[in-house]
């Protein structure tokens, strides 16, 4: 069983509870995640903090909240930014196919206009879920079996790329590195077999916690922990430089 696995999947489940006041910074994470709008972008960034403090070999990996909420919020909505032009894309194709013509737009105006209020106020959520639900919900979007095969494929595949588009930010320290397309689709095919093992035990992680029922926003906080340390540790499997260099002797990625 050693060999089937690249990644050390019980340290990626568990890590935060080697730090110091890990239950009180995971209580704060998960009250956050209660007030979408502003709590969601602030727990992205204060995940990007821990993937960096995890790369260089930080202690503690979890920082504190107290006194860097504002950082945190501005990491994450620069986090939410990167997600919504990747998925620029798939809504071009969504509403592209959605509508017969430029005059079914004007028609419709306020109900286009709500989606995109909505969007950009919890987007793990409206994002999948918004597209399925006007198509339901509204008789003047007329999608077939074609093209929701087709608006499918888009969303999973900029689903599927997602984290090796954050993995870019990891490796170069910057948002904009996000956007690197090539680079992303480099860096998949390099480390594909770590890289869906990050994608297995992501998936497991985040069943585990939608399925803690009441407390599941203080488990879905604890996934995006164990997201971020699954993700990064498949990309110190690359042997480059840049990774070398990145991830220095003090990483806790490394063994040892």
């Amino acid at each position: 069983m050693k060999g089937l696995f690249q990644l050390r999947w019980l340290e990626a489940f568990r890590f935060m509870t080697a730090e110091p006041g890990w239950r009180r910074k995971i209580l704060v994470g998960g009250l956050l995640l209660l007030f979408p709008p502003l709590g969601w972008p602030m727990a992205l960034g204060y995940r990007k903090d821990v993937a960096f403090r995890l790369i260089a070999g930080m202690r503690p990996v979890m920082p504190e909240w107290r006194g860097r909420r504002l950082n945190f919020a501005k990491d994450g909505c620069a986090a939410v930014g990167v997600i919504l032009v990747w998925f620029l894309p798939f809504l071009i194709v969504f509403w592209y196919l959605a509508l017969d013509d430029l005059s079914a737009a004007a028609a419709h105006g306020p109900e286009i206009l709500m989606f995109f209020v909505l969007l950009p106020l919890l987007v793990p959520i409206f994002l999948p879920l918004l597209p399925p639900l006007y198509f339901h919900l509204f008789p003047w979007i007329a999608l077939s079996a074609g093209e929701q095969l087709v608006i499918g494929f888009v969303f999973w595949g900029t689903t599927f790329l997602m984290p090796a588009a954050f993995l870019q930010v990891s490796l170069h320290g910057r948002f904009r590195a996000a956007f690197r397309v090539r680079e992303v689709f480099r860096l998949v095919r390099r480390i594909l077999r770590p890289y869906l093992e990050a994608w297995a035990l992501s998936i497991a992680a985040t069943v585990l916690a939608l399925g803690s029922g009441p407390l599941a926003p203080w488990g879905i906080f604890w996934s995006y922990l164990v997201i971020v340390h699954a993700f990064n540790a498949a990309l110190s499997r690359w042997d480059v430089p840049a990774v070398r260099s990145r991830f220095g002797p003090a990483s806790l990625f490394l063994p040892g």
